[in-house]
C-alpha cells in the first residue's frame, strides 16, 4: 500500500512569524516532521502543502516534495486542513502519482517521533475494519466535560453534570480529546467525506504528555526549545 505524507504549512502566522521554519535544535520546524516521515520507514512521498514559495524551498532542502503551491482559496487562517489534503491528492493524481493511505502531519507537533507515524501506518494496513486513525489523549482532570463550567451572561458560572469538588479521577467515565500529531486514512475514504474525522475510525491514545507538546505561541516555542535541548531523543 503506498503512503502519501501530506505536512500543511502555511505562510502566514500571526502568533509567530515565520513559525514553520524557526530554528528548533538546529534544524527548521518543518524539517523535524519531514524526517520523522521518513524515519519511520513507511511514508512513500512527502508532499508539503504551503502557499510559501519560502516553506517550499526550506522543505525540498530536507527532502520533501512540493510540486505545487497551495490554492490561495484555501491558504486563509480560517480555513482548515482537511481542504488542504484533498487538494494535495487530488493534484498529485493529476501528476500521476496514487496512494492508498493518506497522512498529515502538523509540523507544530515536532515531538511525536517516528515511531507514532508507523504504528498508526500499521493500523490502517493490517486492520481492513478501520477507515482511519487519529492520534488523542485520554482527559483525566476537571476538564472532562462532566465537570466542564459554562459562564452565563449575567457572570454567575452554570456548573457541569458534576461539580468539581466532586471529582474522582478513578470515576471518571472514558472521554478523550483529539490532538493532531498524526491523522491518517485510507484514501478512498478520506476523498468520500473530505476528512479523517469518518466512520470506523480508530483512536491511537498518546500516553505521554510530552510528545503533545504543540507550538502556537512564543512561549511554547521557549519552552520546545528548552525541553528538546535536554531531551532532543523526542525529536525523532
Amino acid at each position: 500500500m503506498k503512503v502519501l505524507c501530506v505536512i500543511p504549512a502555511r505562510g502566514g502566522s500571526k502568533g509567530i512569524p515565520k513559525k514553520n521554519i524557526v530554528d528548533i535544535n538546529g534544524k527548521p520546524l518543518i524539517e523535524w516532521s519531514i524526517l520523522q516521515a521518513k524515519e519511520s520507514g513507511c511514508v512513500d512521498y512527502i508532499h508539503i502543502s504551503t502557499d510559501s514559495p519560502e516553506i517550499a524551498e526550506v522543505s525540498k532542502k530536507a527532502g520533501a516534495e512540493c510540486a505545487f503551491l497551495r490554492p490561495d482559496n484555501i491558504s486563509g487562517d480560517k480555513i482548515g486542513t482537511g481542504a488542504a489534503i484533498y487538494s494535495s491528492i487530488k493534484g498529485l493524481s493529476e501528476l500521476g502519482y496514487e496512494f492508498d493511505i493518506v497522512l498529515e502531519l502538523q509540523p507544530t507537533y515536532c515531538l511525536r517521533g517516528s515511531k507514532m507515524i508507523a504504528e498508526c501506518v500499521s493500523l490502517l494496513k493490517e486492520n481492513n475494519k478501520f477507515h482511519s486513525v487519529i492520534t488523542c489523549k485520554k482527559i483525566d482532570s476537571t476538564e472532562h466535560p462532566d465537570y466542564a463550567l459554562e459562564k452565563s451572561n449575567n457572570g454567575f458560572t452554570k456548573f457541569g453534570l458534576k461539580k468539581p469538588d466532586e471529582f474522582v479521577r478513578q470515576n471518571l467515565r472514558p472521554v478523550y480529546a483529539c490532538h493532531g500529531l498524526v491523522l491518517a486514512a485510507k484514501v478512498d475514504n478520506f476523498l468520500e467525506k473530505q476528512s479523517f474525522f469518518i466512520e470506523n475510525c480508530h483512536s491511537y491514545i498518546v500516553d505521554d504528555v510530552n510528545r503533545l507538546m504543540d507550538i502556537n505561541t512564543g512561549e511554547d516555542l521557549l519552552f520546545v526549545r528548552m525541553f528538546t535541548s535536554v531531551y532532543p531523543e523526542y525529536l525523532s
